[in-house]
């Protein structure tokens, strides 16, 4: 457990980071250096070959195009909605993973992490819009996107471990890099490029910090941590983030949202004692 809640904090570090690099750098650009350089400097790590040409294995293909995709849509739709409401529907993954499990891997919940995905969700919610729920009835495409995005990687949280235990832990970041690097090159073409030298210094933290030492630390956590359990730990995200901006970009919150972090925290709590009474 201890490995995928640094890998969430380490992923809700990246978030202020990211809105700081989007001012000198295109979205699309931004992923695509990001993951390259990630997959060029994690390549001399690389034991056989075949570590490179289990990229192109059709079942590898397939989970490393999933967070490609997701990186792509939830850019996309965050120019079609709000960011409030991105926050809610990006993070609805535990809710599919918790649908999905019973049918995908045939695991269902405990009491445990039923009341966890409970207190994290009504956290997500209360965080994200500060109870003022009048934009939240009006629903638009850029909300259907970002319901697939929180789709797309509840699928990847689900199969990990599988495709892990399958070809291994450098075999697995390596088709992520170069799959996701691969898609946003794919679509580069259809944003207005921008790029200034000042992103440098966050495409450089973002590739070593949030990428490679990151997913490192969740493949190695995901192999004994069940998949709704990750998906609910990742919510802390969220907090680590808000904490960032709150003491660095002068951000502030309200006592509503100090709530829902509160609660986010109790869900993460509970799902780590339902994972000590699992094992």
């Amino acid at each position: 457990m201890i490995y995928i809640i640094i890998a969430a904090i380490m992923w809700g570090c990246s978030f202020p980071v990211i809105t700081y690099a989007l001012r000198d750098i295109s979205p699309i650009l931004f992923v695509f250096l990001r993951f390259v350089m990630s997959f060029i400097l994690l390549i001399p790590f690389s034991k056989s070959k075949k570590d490179l040409r289990s990229i192109f294995r059709l079942d590898i293909l397939l989970i490393g195009l999933l967070p490609a995709l997701a990186y792509v849509l939830q850019f996309k739709a965050q120019e079609l909605t709000t960011a409030s409401k991105t926050s809610i529907f990006v993070n609805l993954t535990p809710v599919f993973v918790a649908i999905l499990n019973p049918f995908l891997v045939k695991t269902t919940l405990n009491r445990y992490q039923l009341f966890a995905l409970i207190l994290a969700i009504s956290g997500v919610i209360i965080t994200s819009t500060n109870l003022e729920f009048s934009e939240i009835t009006d629903v638009t495409i850029g909300d259907g996107l970002n319901l697939g995005v929180s789709l797309l990687w509840s699928i990847f949280i689900i199969y990990s471990k599988t495709i892990i235990e399958k070809y291994g832990d450098l075999s697995f970041n390596l088709a992520i890099y170069f799959w996701i690097s691969l898609t946003a090159l794919i679509f580069l073409p259809l944003e207005e490029i921008r790029f200034s030298i000042h992103a440098i210094p966050s495409i450089l933290f973002l590739t070593i910090f949030a990428t490679i030492a990151a997913f490192f630390l969740y493949t190695k956590g995901i192999k004994t941590v069940s998949a709704f359990s990750t998906s609910i730990v990742f919510l802390g995200e969220i907090i680590v983030a808000g904490a960032i901006s709150y003491f660095f970009l002068n951000e502030r919150f309200t006592l509503i949202e100090s709530i829902g972090t509160i609660l986010i925290v109790c869900g993460v709590l509970t799902v780590a004692r339902a994972e000590r009474v699992s094992h």
